[in-house]
Order: structure tokens, then C-alpha cells, then sequence
């Protein structure tokens, strides 16, 4: 997005003018919005001010085409797809915790202390399996959402 700081002033400047009522010229870029502005001075005069209605329904509006023309960046740890690996992240680090847990206490030699869970074990090998098998298909499924 391009800067827009030297239009919006030459239209405040603009609007100043027509507001003291001296006689305003605007330039090629703020032709459209001159428009507007001298349609809204002409519309709205001190002696008759615009109804609160009319003030809530333009206050509204311009809220909405600010908010148009000056997005909000996207924060990328709020979008679905950040929720959703997230989310997927920890259920697989909890099965794993859960896995290994299981593997350690009943590991090759039948020690029931951690740390004995050896690659020979049957749930060893469960485990690393399932390792390998969940980050195969995180990484699928990140190759083809890009």
C-alpha cells in the first residue's frame, strides 16, 4: 500500500478552503472527493445542522470507507490455518508424551524406570513410527495448502 498522507492533506487543505468559503481549487488526484466535499457543504449549512440520524449514517459510513481504504494487517498466527496446525501440534505432542511414557515404563528389558525404551522395542518402534508417519503427513498437508 502506497502512501496516501500528500492526498489526504491536499484534501483537508481543500476542504479548509470551502469551509471559509474562499474559492477552492482542487487538484487532479482529489477531483472525485472534491465532489463530495462541496455536495456535503452545500448539503449540510450552519443554520440547519443535519439531523442525528443523518450524523450516525455518515459518521458510519466513513468509518466503513477508512476501514476500506486502510486495512488492518493480518496477523498470521490468528488465521485458521495457524489455529489448526497448532491445535494439531499439541494433540500430536500429547499422543507422543503419552507414547513415550508408555514405552518407557515397559521397555525392552522390563525396567519400569524411564529412559529404557531402546529402538528394538516393540513399542519403540511404534512410537518412531508414528513419529515419522504424523510429520509425513504435516508436511504433505503443508506442501499442498501452499
Amino acid at each position: 500500500m502506497h502512501d496516501q498522507a500528500p492526498l489526504d492533506n491536499e484534501l483537508a487543505a481543500f476542504t479548509d478552503q470551502v469551509l471559509r468559503g474562499a474559492n477552492a481549487v482542487a487538484g487532479p488526484a482529489t477531483d472525485d472527493l472534491a465532489a463530495v466535499v462541496r455536495q456535503l457543504h452545500n448539503a449540510i449549512t450552519p443554520a440547519d445542522p443535519p439531523s442525528d440520524a443523518f450524523r450516525t449514517q455518515l459518521r458510519t459510513r466513513l468509518s466503513m470507507e477508512w476501514d476500506l481504504q486502510h486495512p488492518q494487517p493480518v496477523q498470521w498466527w490468528r488465521s485458521r490455518r495457524a489455529q489448526w496446525v497448532t491445535a494439531a501440534a499439541a494433540s500430536l505432542a500429547v499422543i507422543f508424551a503419552a507414547a513415550i511414557s508408555i514405552a518407557a515404563r515397559y521397555g525392552s528389558d522390563g525396567d519400569t524406570y524411564p529412559g529404557t525404551a531402546t529402538f528394538g522395542s516393540l513399542i519403540g518402534g511404534i512410537v518412531i513410527g508414528v513419529l515419522v508417519i504424523s510429520l509425513s503427513a504435516l508436511a504433505i498437508f503443508y506442501r499442498k495448502d501452499r
